[in-house]
């Protein structure tokens, strides 16, 4: 298991592309700690340009959701980290 990470979640909706946010949170990570590991967790289709910056991709068990911020995701986040030390994001920080 890695030490430290970022857990990065994205899931878009017909109003906002949060993945594209997601990409540009990682490059932004990755600008001041080049070594950050990323894990997105998206339930919507990764562009392949965007996978060089982010280090893995999960996706969630449940996509059914009551909420429209996927809120209901996030009680497991800890549970699905594959770090021992997680810092958690939302894609539009």
């Amino acid at each position: 298991m890695i030490e430290k990470g970022y857990l990065v979640y994205a899931n878009n909706n017909e109003e906002c592309n949060y993945v594209r946010q997601a990409y540009a949170l990682a490059l932004s990570l990755k600008i001041f700690n080049p070594d950050a590991h990323i894990t997105l967790v998206s339930k919507d289709d990764i562009p392949s340009k965007y996978l060089p910056v982010i280090d893995d991709v999960l996706v969630p068990k449940k996509s059914v959701t009551t909420s429209k911020l996927n809120a209901e995701q996030r009680q497991h986040q800890f549970n699905i980290s594959p770090y021992l030390k997680t810092m958690v994001f939302d894609a539009d920080v």
